[in-house]
């Protein structure tokens, strides 16, 4: 086997590892977002059964009268979930697209 029939094999069981590396991430995503889903589902379905403190309609916001603190607080940990997996999900896609120029430009200028 000469050299270069070695480096491209080499390359071939990089870009097998890779995909199977991705396909692992994406699939540990999906139960990730599958499980804070059910979690969401699980809070929404307690704070429907919670009854109010009777604290009474002046208690300090208007958001807490008659149990809608509860539909608030998970709009926000929702929408502070989404932020971050947004985030996370464009910095995983930078590095990729960084590490692909890299590895693209490097086989340029061994050829």
């Amino acid at each position: 086997m000469t050299a270069e029939e070695r480096v491209s094999s080499l390359h071939k069981r990089m870009d097998t590892m890779r995909k199977v590396q991705e396909r692992r991430k994406t699939g540990a995503a999906g139960a990730l977002s599958i499980g804070f889903a059910s979690c969401l589902l699980f809070l929404l379905l307690a704070e429907g059964t919670a009854h109010s403190s009777g604290a009474g309609m002046y208690s300090g916001s208007a958001l807490l009268f008659e149990g809608a603190g509860g539909y608030v607080l998970v709009a926000v940990i929702a929408f502070t979930a989404a932020v971050i997996t947004t985030v996370l999900c464009m910095r995983y896609k930078n590095k990729n697209k960084d590490t692909h120029d890299k590895y693209n430009q490097q086989g340029r200028k061994s050829s």
